[in-house]
């Protein structure tokens, strides 16, 4: 199956998102066939999130350079958000912080960009499922405990990395998380991710971003702290991973 985010009507699946409220929702824009930037020809739908969709499209360019799978994944703001500044900011967040992480378990994003009305990322494509999918797949006994280890430590090492440089997801969860064909985990949609205030020093003027009010959080996979509020940290991200272990192992 092609990558994807799961469509689903609890709010327990859903991202909780502070500070962005959408316009009227209006009647969802067919953009198949459509060619953003004379570069992307968008070929089919593959995901849909709260702010987002995701597209699977050809790089023309990279047709015409002769590569053999010219192949990329876009994720386009939702119409009803294009005009909202909060919702632009946040895919460009989502962009940088991404293109900070180069770990083989992290999705590659290639740029951010508009055209018209539309506003996108640009990402490597992959040719896989969802966790989610694998966790449905698998019930009712979970996936067998070898093949589960192998995703846990993959998720795990990602995870590692990104708080290294500290990057916090804020919004872990199976359908945030790509298993290829390949067997390799790709962590994706770092939209709300936050960076950790590492080497903190009180008396340096702050960046308006450590005091954003905006977070997002899935409520299964949150902490205590993230429900009540607290700002996200790497701490947090313990539950989510441990939500998924759990997950994994008992469907």
């Amino acid at each position: 199956m092609d990558n994807t985010h799961s469509n689903t009507s609890s709010l327990d699946n859903k991202t909780v998102l502070a500070g962005v409220s959408p316009k009227k929702a209006t009647k969802p824009l067919n953009i198949i066939g459509k060619c953003l930037k004379n570069r992307y020809l968008i070929e089919s739908q593959i995901g849909s999130g709260g702010m987002s969709d995701i597209y699977r499209a050809k790089d023309l360019h990279l047709e015409s350079a002769g590569i053999s799978e010219p192949y990329v994944a876009i994720k386009v703001l939702l119409h009803q958000f294009s005009s909202i500044p909060e919702a632009k900011e946040i895919l460009v967040k989502e962009a940088r912080k991404t293109q900070q992480l180069s770990h083989p378990n992290i999705i590659r994003v290639y740029d951010v960009d508009s055209y018209e009305d539309f506003h996108f990322i640009v990402m490597e494509w992959l040719d896989g499922e969802t966790l989610d999918q694998v966790i449905k797949r698998s019930k009712p006994v979970g996936v067998p405990f070898k093949g589960a280890t192998i995703l846990i430590q993959q998720i795990g090492e990602a995870l590692a990395y990104a708080h290294k440089i500290g990057i916090v997801h804020t919004d872990l969860k199976p359908s945030n998380i790509i298993l290829t064909r390949q067997g390799i985990i790709k962590i994706f949609d770092f939209g709300v991710a936050r960076a950790l205030q590492l080497n903190f020093d009180k008396y340096a003027v702050q960046h308006n971003e450590h005091s954003s009010p905006r977070s997002g959080f899935t409520p299964a996979y949150a902490s205590y702290e993230q429900l009540e509020g607290d700002s996200p940290c790497a701490t947090d991200e313990i539950v989510s991973f441990s939500c998924i272990i759990y997950e994994l192992l008992s469907s």
